[in-house]
């Protein structure tokens, strides 16, 4: 799909953006299309888990999707419906209260009419048909996709907060250790709304 947008739209060295679930697309992007791409920027990306303990700082809904993800994918879709309702109860700015907190100091106050409607417009695209792309994006959370990007890649840099929930700065960084055009950019009193709350560094970034 990304080789036909590129063809189709004549694009001459775009640069990928990858959040979140989508660390693993970019990279991997990243690295098949070298020679067509000038490179990728990943935001609080989901470093590559080889085990679920890897991933003991998630908590609630979010513990439960990976646990499902990881010992019982059958049951991932019923998760994720489960989640879903909850955040239909509580409203999109739930999600922001689920962050770190010093993401939730940065952005300012959950209160924002422009940040819920962003968040919820983020959550109805990914409950899109039903989930599968929250189901793929679990598969990625929970499984270790460093074999798709050895070899050489376009450059690739990672923002990441040090307060993200999912995967911290420490193990992205050892994850990424002498992969070459690969940089691994810490943000202090960041966490996963760092695409949100720090967007100045994304727009450097790229």
């Amino acid at each position: 799909q990304l080789e036909t947008l590129i063809e189709r739209e004549n694009l001459q060295n775009p640069i990928l953006l990858g959040h979140r679930g989508g660390a693993a697309f970019a990279h991997i992007a990243a690295r098949r299309l070298r020679d067509r791409v000038a490179g990728a920027v990943i935001v609080s990306g989901f470093g590559p888990a080889q085990k679920l303990s890897e991933l003991s700082a998630l908590t609630g809904h979010y513990l439960a999707m990976a646990s499902a993800a990881a010992y019982s994918p059958r049951l991932t879709p019923l998760v994720i419906k489960l989640w879903a309702r909850s955040i239909r109860k509580k409203g999109p700015a739930s999600m922001l209260r689920q962050k770190s907190q010093p993401a939730h100091n940065i952005i300012g106050q959950d209160s924002d009419p422009h940040l819920a409607a962003l968040l919820q417009a983020s959550h109805d695209l990914t409950m899109h048909q039903g989930g599968v792309g929250l189901q793929v994006d679990l598969h990625w959370l929970v499984n270790d996709w460093r074999r798709h990007i050895d070899g050489h890649s376009s450059p690739v840099i990672y923002l990441h907060g040090d307060a993200d929930q999912v995967t911290s700065v420490e193990r992205l960084q050892r994850v990424m250790a002498g992969r070459n055009n690969v940089q691994v950019r810490l943000c202090r009193d960041g966490g996963s709304m760092l695409l949100y709350s720090r967007p100045e560094l994304v727009l450097a970034a790229l």
